[in-house]
């Protein structure tokens, strides 16, 4: 018999290019420090099968090991989602591609997604589909930062001023625009400067960049390598509760496993609700799931998660603030944008 390990591995290949070029325009995951592997990492492809197993049917989730996902790394340790009905295993995301190259290539059923990544998605009409919603952005949890000495203030000093962020569909990349709309500033007169977040602190302190749009866990630590004061907080106002990442999953997955989509959403709604209550909690556990050290995590803003984890309507306010900054064409989401669950 002929050995076809060569072909299958260029046609892997081939699809997976096939894949990446139908999300181009779609923004990668940023790996950062803040992620590490748990032990309830599973191999790659381990969860795109449907067999059942002890507690329920067993799916592999792609998420990055950070504070957006606690739900999925503490939730499959601690019987959560077991209990529920379906066996969880969390698989660190470390690859800069997007979470749905693997999704959509068929090596994971559920993934975690950026929401604004997963809303150009939709809009290419990738067959993809919310299983339930993750994470929402508080106070003091992503802020702008510019040296203690710089003549930036305020919001209304940014004018005329580069200020580096995570991504192009980043939380920065929406939230700085909104905040000068709001303010009667024209958002094109502030440079947004793609920066990897690792190297935020070091742009800034060089003065590459003249101020920086970090989150937590980055924020915290710019803020003891850097003097630095706060420009501008993000999510306050009308951007508290911003929508930050998703569960997504493809809609063929979804109508063949309508059970498995039904237990993770009950799980994750009531993971989610255990995180609200108890954020200290989280504080202690970040450091065994994330990179993130002891005193670091102790001194953290965190973000919130919803609990209603089917509403569309923080999809919908995610998807009018892409809009009014040239990301979307339209605002209106697809019937299916909630994965079928019966």
């Amino acid at each position: 018999m002929a050995d076809n390990t060569g072909n299958s591995g260029k046609a892997r290949t081939r699809a997976r290019k096939r894949i990446a070029a139908a999300l181009a325009g779609v923004a990668t995951l940023a790996v950062t420090s803040a992620c590490s592997t748990t032990d309830t990492t599973a191999a790659p492809g381990s969860g795109s099968g449907s067999g059942p197993a002890p507690g329920g049917a067993a799916v592999v989730v792609d998420a990055p090991a950070t504070t957006s996902s606690s739900a999925v790394y503490l939730g499959a340790r601690n019987g959560g989602f077991a209990k529920a009905g379906v066996t969880v295993q969390a698989h660190n995301h470390t690859s800069s591609d997007s979470p749905l190259v693997g999704l959509l290539g068929n090596a994971y059923p559920i993934v975690w997604d950026n929401a604004a990544d997963y809303l150009l998605a939709v809009q290419k009409k990738l067959a993809v589909a919310v299983v339930g919603l993750s994470d929402l952005g508080r106070p003091g949890q992503l802020d702008v930062l510019a040296k203690a000495d710089s003549p930036i203030r305020s919001l209304r000093d940014l004018p005329g001023h580069s200020v580096a962020i995570p991504g192009t569909t980043s939380s920065c990349a929406l939230t700085i625009p909104a905040q000068l709309r709001a303010a009667g500033l024209d958002p094109k007169s502030v440079k947004l400067v793609p920066v990897a977040l690792p190297d935020e602190g070091s742009a800034l302190q060089r003065g590459i960049v003249d101020a920086v749009c970090a989150p937590e866990p980055f924020l915290s630590t710019i803020r003891k390598t850097v003097r630095t004061r706060s420009v501008s907080d993000q999510f306050t106002g009308p951007l508290t509760d911003t929508l930050v990442g998703v569960y997504v999953t493809t809609t063929s997955y979804a109508e063949q496993h309508p059970d498995v989509i039904a237990a993770f959403r009950k799980a994750l709604a009531a993971e989610n609700t255990a995180l609200n209550a108890d954020p200290d909690a989280l504080r202690k556990a970040v450091p065994t799931f994330t990179r993130v050290d002891a005193s670091l995590a102790a001194g953290m803003k965190l973000p919130g998660f919803a609990t209603n984890v089917t509403d569309t309507a923080p999809l919908q306010k995610l998807a009018e603030l892409m809009q009014q900054a040239g990301m979307l064409t339209s605002t209106a989401l697809p019937a299916g944008v909630m994965a079928a669950d019966r």
